[in-house]
């Protein structure tokens, strides 16, 4: 339902607004209420919609000129101008006790305010919604109280009323509800005249709007900053919350219409104008009393004051309506005489005084662009009542005194500054001009106005609209209509030939929205129709009627065909006529293979008959459909634009597209017919493009691989033939001739090809690599990341992506390596690299199970145990810097390992060393690598000795302390002896020979004889004979003149002293027995010499030995 009404009563407690101060009435929809204490006398309006209710009027110009002030003339030729009036609705009531001379004609009955899409009729207590075309009614607003004032907002969305008791109401239309009262008079005021005038304004921003109110009582209010578009959209969605917080923003102002204490209109307020600038704007009052017009400033951010005045003394009489002219400049007031004083806006001063005429209400607009006549400022007027004795008066204005006879008035079009009527038309005694705030942009050169009559009882309105027309267009009106019987008597009365009615009629078939083709609803009708065209083209020339035959649109195809022949008929011996033809009927035949044949589409062939292919071609390619793409492509080899334009058609293919059968399509037909570089640059990049988003997107590496091949000319077909099956998509062989073809190569476009191929050749590549590590190794990586990483990033990555270590056996040996080995990698290298960053990321030893089972893997490829793919392979020659690189990451391993170590270590270590030393022989920067290695594994088990006597942080690097640390180690009598030879080694300044020597002497001291002779038979096997040293000698002479040095310094104080020289001496004689046991074990491996001193160190030390020995046995050790 689109007409609605809403009943608004001042005395209902609903819907009302949220904050209500004492002096706003709320607003519902209320029940019917008797309205005889209102209207007295009068019935209630009916009011009807008159569509399509309309004559023609000859009006003739006045003042002698030709200027035609509300339309673009085309036609100068006759003496009277043409123009349509239509009643658009219409309005009656009874009228009760009341003769018809008893009603007054000053009086108005109606009041008609029109936006750009409303209109509102405003009849008593009750305002009509129209649509500004008046071809529905859209709601009706219903009061308790007679309705003074009434605005439309400048976007139609809202009205604002107010009655004779004061209250200001505003109406959204669409939902019809009330959303704003207010009471602007004071409850206590004695002034019941209500509200006298209101204005919507568009402020300095555009997009914010003013409601401007003032009342009889001389009190104007101003409602600025409400956004009624927003307003609009949230009252629309239901958003109450945003409706409210819009309502807060407004703003409002009471303004005291008073100079001084007094008011400035004393003689009641009658209108109001209001101007808005950047910084500040105006609002012009009119009315009665001691001044005519005042203009009321407020600059920004301040109060509205009192800024000029118009004295009664200085205008002469009072005013009764004011407004602004359209380019804002100048101040338009009618006085209560019927003249118009015109007025500076700026400085409220008087330009112009125009006392010769006689109007009661009058409307400003501009002239029409271009227009011949030299008036700036068009007034639409109505006269006052006009008195005549007869029907035989003169028509040219001009009254007299005499108000006895029947009374009507004039409807005038005035040109200012001149004051030169333009056009009059005598009108009803009760007639008013309607208010139109449309915007310039939303105005039409049209007057309308309300007319009204009395008699038989009865009040009627007429709401009529006046617009010029030439002949032409009045028939071409008739023809829309369907009206050909009053089109064709209208041309004979306007001498238009019967040929340009046939024209005009035809021309009327192919205007833009004409439906009635849609009426043709079978095969029969359509044919009736064509026959009925083709009748009225025989009245025409021939090459309208060949365009009329290629324009219209019939619904069936058997139609279309019998226009197309006849307008080849019409064509014939025309060049220009019979191409255009041709290209309709080629243009048919294509539609009918793309276009649905059951039923045909005439609406659509209407289109696609005069559309751009190249066009055509990119909407068909955004809807991914090939198959229509290459119909057009083939059946329109001449088309430059569609040749130009193939590069953009096929870039709008969705990613949805069939993959195969666009690339079967542009290699068969596309690609051989490209002949500018700037196509093949477009092509190219498009490949490119869309290679990289299907395999990104996608995941259709293989359909991304195909796209790219298509830069290589060799997949063409040769010459681009045509092929055998009518249904393959190629191009016709005219366009891919040879000599074209050669044209081409030799013009550059072969060098180009060239280019884009190897602009694509690494893509080519990166695609394949894609593929392969897709299908060969698992790995799903798209371009864009694949571009971002190296070979050897990917190939660290097939190792990384394993999480457990003892899988990692099957990943190096079936996707590293052979990966590595695809792409010339050094796989020892990279395996070297990924080791290092697992032992730099991880903690403590948890890289060891990593790292140890990729040394294996690495072992095994270098020695040829294992190779990819295989389990078994013949020995291989490894590469000298392979073998460096397993040495450099079990070195690394072994340095960060911790103390002890693990068996795994302790494994990738000697079988290092076993690998090195296979080759340390023939290359030095093996042989360096393989010491480097035993290094760090003496120094290891240096280290794990050292803690396994407690001494973990010992700092093995500081040389001062290695001799304490080696006496404090061979005295220790839990160390081993291998542990303490094991530290004089790894320092360059001890000796064995030291380290035994400190261990026989704490066993000396200890007296442990049997230890003594055993360390002396672990050095006769420990250290070899060698030349002319015999260490096992040197360790006892040493010992024993320690012993001697001893037994020398020693004092005799007691049984410890007793017990010391007993245990030196035991000890002393178990090292000289076992020297002489060794003698005789090694005669033949000791040199002469070397025996000799043995012996003669055994005999002497013998002697004296058995000396103390008695002595001690004797008790006289003094």
């Amino acid at each position: 339902d689109t007409t609605g009404s809403v009943r608004l009563r001042k005395d209902s407690p609903q819907a009302s607004d949220i904050h209500d101060d004492p002096k706003r009435r709320r607003l519902s929809d209320g029940a019917q209420k008797d309205h005889d204490g209102l209207v007295g006398q009068f019935a209630e309006w009916s009011l009807e919609l008159c569509p399509g209710s309309d004559e023609t009027l000859q009006l003739g110009r006045l003042s002698g000129g030709p200027s035609k002030p509300l339309h673009n003339a085309r036609f100068g030729e006759n003496a009277l101008d043409s123009y349509r009036l239509e009643t658009l609705a219409t309005a009656e009531r009874a009228l009760a006790d009341v003769g018809n001379g008893e009603l007054d004609s000053q009086q108005r009955w109606c009041d008609v305010t029109v936006s750009s899409q409303h209109m509102a009729v405003t009849l008593d207590t009750h305002i009509h919604i129209l649509s500004v075309d008046c071809a529905k009614q859209e709601a009706v607003i219903s009061h308790d109280q007679r309705i003074q004032a009434t605005a439309l907002s400048s976007g139609s969305s809202f009205v604002a009323f107010g009655d004779t008791t004061g209250m200001l109401f505003i109406v959204h239309i669409k939902t019809r509800r009330p959303v704003f009262s207010q009471c602007i008079v004071a409850a206590d005021s004695a002034d019941a005249a209500g509200i006298s005038a209101l204005q919507f304004t568009v402020s300095g921003d555009e997009q914010r709007e003013e409601l401007v109110v003032a009342s009889a009582s001389g009190q104007a209010v101003r409602f600025s900053n409400i956004h009624l578009d927003l307003l609009d959209k949230a009252i629309a969605a239901g958003d109450m919350v945003v409706a409210a917080g819009i309502k807060a923003e407004i703003g409002v102002e009471f303004v005291q219409l008073r100079e001084n204490g007094r008011l400035v209109h004393d003689g009641g307020i009658t209108g109001l104008a209001a101007f808005h600038a950047r910084d500040h704007s105006l609002v012009f009052v009119s009315g009665g009393g001691s001044a005519s017009l005042s203009c009321w400033q407020r600059i920004h951010g301040a109060s509205t004051n009192l800024a000029d005045v118009v004295s009664l003394e200085c205008s002469g009489s009072e005013y009764t309506k004011v407004r602004l002219s359209p380019d804002q400049r100048y101040v338009v007031a009618l006085s209560v005489q019927g003249s118009l004083d015109v007025y500076e806006r700026s400085t409220l001063t008087r330009v112009f005084r125009y006392a010769d005429v006689d109007i009661a209400d009058f409307g400003l607009a501009l002239p029409p662009q271009p227009s011949s006549t030299d008036s700036s400022i068009l007034v639409t007027a109505i006269s006052n009542p006009i008195y005549s004795q007869s029907d035989g008066d003169d028509s040219d204005g001009d009254g007299g005194d005499d108000d006895s006879g029947e009374a009507h008035r004039k409807l005038l079009v005035v040109g200012l500054p001149g004051m030169e009527v333009l056009y009059s038309m005598d009108v009803s005694a009760w007639s008013w001009l309607a208010q139109d705030t449309r915007l310039a942009a939303d105005a039409v050169d049209t007057i309308m106005f309300v007319e009204g009559s009395a008699d038989d009882g009865t009040q009627r309105l007429f709401l009529r609209q006046l617009q010029e027309t030439v002949p032409l267009e009045r028939l071409d009106h008739f023809l829309r209509a369907g009206r050909f019987t009053e089109a064709q008597a209208f041309a004979e009365s306007a001498g238009i030939p019967l040929t340009t009615v046939h024209r005009r009629r035809l021309e009327e078939l192919l205007r833009p929205g004409n439906e009635s083709f849609a009426a043709l609803r079978t095969e029969d009708d359509a044919h009736r129709f064509v026959d009925q065209t083709l009748e009225l083209a025989r009245h025409v020339d021939a090459a309208f009627s060949v365009d009329l035959c290629l324009r219209l649109a019939v619904p069936t195809l058997d139609a279309t065909r019998r226009l197309l022949a006849h307008a080849q008929q019409q064509a014939g011996d025309n060049p220009e006529l019979t191409a255009r033809v041709g290209e309709t009927s080629q243009r048919l035949g294509t539609w009918s293979m793309i276009g649905d044949t059951e039923p045909f589409d005439w609406r659509g062939w209407s289109v696609f008959r005069a559309a751009d292919l190249a066009a055509c071609a990119r909407a068909y390619a955004a809807q991914g459909d090939v198959a229509r793409v290459s119909a057009i492509w083939r059946r329109h080899p001449n088309d430059t634009r569609l040749r130009d334009d193939v590069a953009g058609a096929v870039q709008g293919f969705p990613m949805d597209t069939d993959a195969r059968a666009l690339v079967a399509w542009l290699r068969a037909e596309v690609l051989p017919a490209l002949a500018t570089p700037q196509q093949w640059h477009g092509i190219a990049a498009w490949i490119e493009q869309r290679a990289r988003v299907l395999e990104a997107k996608l995941q259709q590496p293989a359909d991304a691989l195909q796209l790219v091949a298509l830069l290589d000319p060799a997949t063409w077909p040769d010459g681009g033939a045509l092929s055998a099956d009518t249904n393959s998509l190629l191009t016709p062989q005219q366009l891919i001739d040879g000599s074209q073809a050669a044209a081409r190569w030799a013009g550059g476009l072969a060098a180009e090809l060239d280019n884009a191929t190897q602009s694509c050749a690494f893509l080519r590549q990166q695609l394949r690599d894609v593929a392969h590590l897709r299908t060969a190794h698992g790995m799903t990586l798209t371009l864009d990341e694949y571009a971002q990483l190296s070979y050897s990033m990917v190939a660290t990555e097939l190792l990384d992506r394993v999480a457990a270590p003892e899988l990692l056996e099957a990943a190096y040996f079936e996707h590293f390596e052979p990966y590595a080995r695809r792409h010339g990698l050094d796989y020892a290298q990279l395996v070297r690299d990924y080791c290092l960053e697992v032992m730099g990321a991880a903690v403590d030893s948890a890289w060891e199970p990593r790292v140890l089972q990729l040394l294996t893997c690495l072992h095994a490829s270098i020695g040829g145990k294992r190779a990819a793919g295989q389990d078994s392979l013949a020995q291989t020659s490894p590469r000298t810097a392979q073998v460096q690189t397993l040495s450099a990451v079990t070195l690394e391993a072994m340095r960060r390992s911790a103390i002890p170590w693990s068996d795994g270590v302790n494994t990738a270590a000697h079988r290092a060393l076993t690998l090195l030393e296979r080759y340390a022989d023939t290359e030095e920067e093996l042989a360096r690598a393989q010491t480097e290695v035993r290094e760090q594994l003496r120094l290891m088990r240096l280290r794990r000795m050292l803690q396994a006597h407690g001494l973990p942080d010992t700092r093995i690097s500081d040389t001062r302390m290695a001799h304490t640390l080696l006496q404090w180690l061979a005295r220790r009598p839990s160390a081993d002896m291998r542990d303490v030879l094991q530290l004089a080694d790894a320092y360059h300044h001890l000796s064995r020979t030291a380290a035994y020597v400190m261990r026989l002497q704490t066993l000396c001291e200890t007296g442990t004889a049997d230890d003594a002779a055993a360390l002396l038979h672990f050095i006769d096997a420990e250290e070899p004979v060698a030349g002319r040293s015999y260490i096992p000698l040197e360790v006892a002479r040493r010992t024993l003149c320690w012993v001697r040095e001893a037994l020398d310094s020693m004092t005799f104080g007691g049984d410890a002293s007793r017990t010391e020289f007993r245990q030196l001496t035991a000890a002393a004689v178990a090292i000289v027995r076992t020297l002489d046991t060794l003698a005789v074990q090694r005669e033949q491996d000791i040199e002469s010499s070397e025996l000799a001193r043995l012996r003669k160190l055994v005999d002497a030390e013998g002697a004296a030995l058995r000396t103390m020995w008695q002595l001690l046995a004797d008790g006289n050790l003094m």
